[in-house]
């Protein structure tokens, strides 16, 4: 698995702008979510924020559950 500075550094020499924070909130929940399955306990507690707050970040970043 690539180290997420290769990923971005390999982004940054095909787009040399870089992902804003918002977007990067976005990649890493939809990480997190892709690899416990989509547990937001789980998610909750690897960010250190409430269930709560990250069912608010994934209406917010339309993030749904694979079927």
């Amino acid at each position: 698995m690539k180290s997420y500075l290769e990923y971005y550094l390999e982004t940054v020499k095909e787009n040399p702008d870089l992902p804003t924070l918002r977007e990067l909130e976005k990649d890493y929940l939809g990480f997190l979510l892709e690899i416990t399955r989509h547990n937001v306990t789980h998610v909750s507690r690897i960010l250190a924020i409430s269930r709560t707050a990250v069912y608010h970040k994934i209406c917010r970043y339309s993030i749904s559950k694979p079927s």
